[in-house]
């Protein structure tokens, strides 16, 4: 009876061991800048070893979720997609349910401010335009915390408008 229980336990434990070796994993997940590149890589403990690649479900990706190339070279759309994570799978070629995924974060890129015009505004109603990088066209212009009407011009300059209280006229505001 303990020879049975013994054999039945090490089959179990055979058939998980296979189980796990059979996993595809897919390495270099994480947060990706929109239009930026990332070469994933999958260990496959199959035979044979080649993999297809997979974006969201479309083979190869889109424009809208991202691209990868045929050897795992992800790149991320141009556009931030409304969600925001993607999944970046690899499905073996001989095993079309064995396959390894990762979680990629699209994220838009650090905005960088180089100037103002003008750099000190009046009390009452401003214009100010601003030259920087990586604006888009959710950017606002926060003029000591207060949101100020924002238009996108492009990818480096927006226009914002406002009212400025007395108090604050001619000295320097935090413009975020």
């Amino acid at each position: 009876m303990i020879k049975r229980i013994l054999t039945f336990a090490l089959l179990a434990l055979s058939l998980c061991v296979a189980r796990a070796q059979n996993n595809i994993t897919v390495y270099s997940s994480g947060t990706l800048e929109r239009g930026t590149t990332r070469q994933l890589s999958a260990y496959v403990p199959l035979n044979p070893n080649s993999v297809t690649w997979s974006v969201n479900g479309v083979d190869g990706g889109d424009a809208t979720v991202g691209t990868v190339s045929p050897t795992g070279l992800y790149k991320a759309p141009v556009v931030i997609p409304a969600n925001n994570v993607v999944a970046v799978r690899a499905t073996s070629t001989a095993y079309p349910a064995k396959f390894g995924e990762v979680a990629r974060t699209i994220t838009q890129p650090a905005v960088q401010l180089w100037s103002t015009s003008p750099s000190k505004v009046p009390a009452g109603s401003f214009t100010i335009s601003l030259n920087g990088a990586n604006f888009n066209a959710t950017s606002v212009v926060q003029f000591g915390g207060t949101p100020l009407t924002t238009t996108y011009i492009s990818s480096t300059s927006l226009k914002a408008t406002g009212n400025a209280p007395a108090a604050l006229a001619g000295t320097n505001v935090k413009i975020t």
